[in-house]
Order: structure tokens, then sequence, then C-alpha cells
């Protein structure tokens, strides 16, 4: 009969070879940048669309707001600038508006309904206040009411001085971290062009690696003032 002894049970005991250990640490570091590698394309990808919806939604709100006021203009008072430089784009615009700062449409009851411009709505874009390397910029809306209401309609006198204003009571902020726009004129027909850009790497508060994604969205659209 066999009689269970535990000094025999030590003795089958082996301990793993400097070779088998080192092979082990191979295979367990081989496992875990597999896992690393999955984890870091599937956020990616994640960020990619999250950013790409994001930017898509901005875009929309940029365009649909200044086409819709811009509907309601008429091409005679549009004024399409830039900086000075003929290179550059052309990120300035303002018109005319029958709305007043309430959002009323006014008309003249004496003229059959013409419109009566109230005022002059800019569009303009600026880096963020504050940020040193001018990465960060907004589209900036600034109402300037007329002195004198009319049913005449008038190109806006000296523009550039009210395309700096980033606060105040009629300025508001349309968007913010835009990468571009750009304003263009074929006779009455306006077209406005965005541009929005993001580095996923950049702007993630999770980076797996120094890899960085770019997302960029462009999108254009051409509206004729009604008026």
């Amino acid at each position: 009969m066999y009689t269970f002894n535990k000094k025999d049970l030590v003795k089958n005991i082996k301990g793993l070879t400097l070779l088998e250990l080192t092979i082990s640490v191979i295979i367990f570091g081989l496992l875990l940048f597999a896992m690393y590698a999955t984890l870091d394309v599937g956020l990616k990808g994640w960020q990619l669309g999250s950013t790409k919806s994001d930017l898509h939604q901005k875009a929309e709100i940029v365009l649909s707001r200044i086409i819709r006021e811009l509907t309601y203009s008429t091409a005679l008072s549009v004024q399409i600038e830039n900086d000075g430089n003929p290179e550059s784009l052309n990120q300035y615009i303002s018109f005319e508006t029958p709305m007043d700062n309430n959002g009323s449409l006014q008309i003249d009851p004496n003229t059959c309904g013409a419109p009566k411009w109230q005022g002059y709505i800019l569009y303009y874009i600026k880096p963020r206040v504050g940020d040193p390397s001018k990465e960060k910029k907004y589209i900036y809306r600034n109402y300037v009411p007329r002195t004198d209401a009319s049913i005449y309609p008038a190109i806006m006198p000296a523009i550039t001085n009210h395309i700096n204003a980033t606060t105040g009571n009629n300025v508001r902020t349309l968007v913010k971290d835009i990468y571009s726009i750009d304003f263009d004129r074929t006779g009455n027909i306006i077209t406005v062009n965005v541009c929005f850009q993001s580095y996923i790497r950049k702007e993630s508060s999770v980076a797996f690696s120094s890899n960085k994604g770019t997302e960029i969205i462009k999108m254009s659209t051409s509206i004729k003032p009604k008026n």
C-alpha cells in the first residue's frame, strides 16, 4: 500500500528555468502589445467618427444661419472684404437686413410692403481672445443699426471699423474653433465656404500613442438675396 509522503511531493516540484521565464515574458509582452494596438485603433476610429459628426454640425450651423439672414437681404448692400492682402481669403461680409435687433421683420406700409432696412449684419472670423497661437478662431456676428431706417438699401460705410469687436450688446459668437471661412460673389450669387479641422490626438483627453489623426470638414453653399 502506498503511503502519501509530503517529502515526495516536494521533490517533484520544479522551478522555471531562465529560458522558460524569458519566453513567458516575451509571450505576455506580445499579448499586451496586441491588446494595446487593438484599443488604440478602436479609440482612434471612435474619435474620428465623433469629431466628424461634431464638425459637420458646426458647419451646418454656420451656413444655415448666414444663408437664412442673407435671404432677407439685397445684393445691392452686400460687401465682402479681406485683410487687404490679395492672397487672403475674404473673411468678412456685411449686408443690410429688414430685421430689427429683436428679430422682427419691418416693412413699409406706404410702399406695398417694401422692406424697411433697419441695420447691417456682419460676419467675420477672429482668433480667440487670449490664444497667442491664434489656432482657435471664432465666427462673430455683429449687428449695427442704421441711424436712418429706410426703404433704400445702401452699402455699409467703413466695414473695417466694426470687424474687430468680440464683445458688446450686439456681438454674438456664432461658432467656435473654425479653421477658415471664405465669402465669394458672382453677380448676385453669394457663396459661403467653411472649413473645420481637428487634430484628434491633440484634442483627446486620452492618447495611447503619439500618432495623430486629422479630421477636415469642408462645406459650401450659395444663395441669392431675395430683395
